[in-house]
């Protein structure tokens, strides 16, 4: 067995938790049997008030990342700036990722 020197090992130990937990991320994602993209009415007026996204349009863009989605995707679906989907991408990390409770879609 060949000896590794201690940071080394840390930066390898760091490396396999970091795996660990986005496969474990995956895991999650497959054993959730998310809202399918086609369900969605992206210009429901229901979605926007003016410029701004409601409740209901700001699950959307959640789920949309619990998908998997990117910002740029959710953007474009959703007709916001990028700036906009980045805070939403944060506020969506915020409440817990893809482990975030869900919210009714009104």
């Amino acid at each position: 067995m060949s000896s590794i020197d201690p940071t080394t090992r840390n930066a390898l130990l760091v490396t396999v938790t970091n795996i660990e937990k986005e496969l474990e991320r995956i895991r999650r994602i497959l054993n959730d049997v998310p809202t399918t993209e086609e369900n969605f009415d992206f210009d429901d007026p229901r979605n926007k008030r003016g410029v701004n996204l409601t409740e209901r349009g700001a699950e959307i863009v959640y789920r949309l990342f619990d998908q998997g989605k990117t910002r740029n995707y959710v953007k474009d679906r959703m007709k916001i700036a990028f700036g906009s989907a980045n805070e939403r991408y944060a506020k969506w990390l915020a409440l817990g990722g893809p482990n975030r409770e869900k919210q009714p879609l009104a």
